[in-house]
């Protein structure tokens, strides 16, 4: 490879690790914006609500674990 090959390569990457940051960082900000939503949703539902569905005997699962919001 030529040096400005080199030189082109060596920028592209260093372009992708820029992007990369990016992404993460979105990633991040978006996760734990969404446990903030759950845990305020979750503050806000009674305690005879949680404890009516801990007595059907499910549990209160995020969306990450399974497709469904509550399991038996």
């Amino acid at each position: 490879m030529g040096i400005k090959r080199k030189k082109i390569k060596k920028e592209r990457e260093e372009r992708m690790k820029e992007i990369m940051k990016g992404i993460l960082t979105t990633v991040n900000s978006e996760e734990e914006q969404r446990l903030q939503d759950t845990q305020t949703l979750l503050n806000k539902l009674s305690p005879k609500v949680l404890g009516m569905h801990g007595k059907a005997g499910e549990k209160i699962m995020s969306r990450q674990e399974s497709r469904y919001s509550t399991a038996s």
